[in-house]
């Protein structure tokens, strides 16, 4: 089975430490160093010749500096420590033949300096690349990137963008209905299934430029089953569908906002640890969901080769 893994590796750079309710605790459990991500990144790769995946930096830069050692320098640009570790990733599989396999997103934020715009753009000449971006933990709403540096560079350039989504004010997905409309150059990417607000999941099918990844599918399935509203907005979904299974929740959703050309396969590795799954796991879901092969396609592999811009 051929995967797009358009959520895929955060590299941390740090072993001791996760998040817990927003502080961060001692743990062995969300380590993800780089090593760790080049040796996912390869079994993941040579499972089969078609597949592809992402890697890219935590959500703040903030965060490595509080258990990295203080490797962030708040004299050079935001995520410069962070995207420098994904350029040398890249070196790095370029020698093992993998660098067109992998697809890099740089960690951004709003910073209009002319400064951090020269940045960026050397960052998008050395090597083909994206954007990620995530609100809540840079404390910017997504509607905030407008006219950013970095969404004009993706804009001349016709490069994706992915963009956290949740349920607080920051990453309210329907923020990002508006910007799809003023960049149709660039390829919007809503992770978390944009949180299931109505208004994002109607949009979906009007804008061909607008997608939604299925990242931690496993705990947004369990979640609508049982109306809870941690991750999503159940509300979007009727009573009478949560009771079903799993697979049946799934079909309907899909097929009752007519999303199935705009879903994308995410991981979300290592995060999803915070809702007891891995990567493993969540292909498994997918392997075995009851779902027809022609669509799971699309789903899993031919709707990120537009997103990517790769036909």
């Amino acid at each position: 089975m051929r995967i797009i893994d358009v959520h895929g590796a955060h590299v941390l750079d740090f072993e001791r430490f996760h998040l817990d309710q927003g502080e961060l605790t001692e743990s062995r459990e969300l380590g993800y160093s780089v090593l760790d991500c080049i040796k996912d990144i390869k079994e993941f790769l040579y499972k089969d010749p078609k597949n592809i995946t992402t890697i890219m930096p935590p959500p703040s830069p903030i965060f490595n500096s509080m258990v990295g050692g203080g490797r962030y320098d708040f004299d050079v640009f935001p995520f410069h420590y962070e995207n420098t570790q994904l350029l040398q990733i890249m070196t790095f599989l370029s020698k093992l033949g993998l660098e067109d396999r992998v697809f890099p997103y740089f960690g951004f934020t709003t910073d209009s300096s002319k400064d951090y715009n020269n940045y960026l753009q050397q960052l998008s000449e050395k090597t083909k690349c994206g954007f990620k971006f995530h609100a809540l933990a840079m404390k910017k709403a997504i509607s905030e990137l407008k006219g950013s540096p970095a969404l004009e560079i993706a804009s001349k350039k016709g490069l994706p963008l992915l963009v956290h989504t949740g349920g607080d004010g920051f990453s309210d997905s329907r923020q990002l209905v508006n910007l799809a409309e003023s960049y149709p150059d660039v390829n919007f990417c809503a992770a978390h299934l944009g949180y299931l607000r109505r208004e994002f999941l109607e949009a979906l099918p009007r804008l061909p430029n607008l997608f939604t990844d299925t990242c931690i599918l496993s705990a947004l399935l369990t979640e609508i089953k049982e109306g809870k509203e941690k991750h999503i907005d159940t509300q979007s979904i009727p009573p009478e569908v949560r009771d079903k299974p799993i697979d049946e929740i799934f079909r309907w959703l899909v097929g009752a906002y007519g999303i199935e050309n705009k879903i994308l396969f995410g991981t979300d590795q290592r995060w999803t640890i915070h809702v007891n799954s891995d990567r493993e796991h969540e292909i498994s879901l997918a392997e075995k969901l009851d779902y027809p092969e022609d669509k799971k396609d699309r789903w899993l592999y031919q709707n990120a080769r537009r997103f990517f811009k790769l036909d």
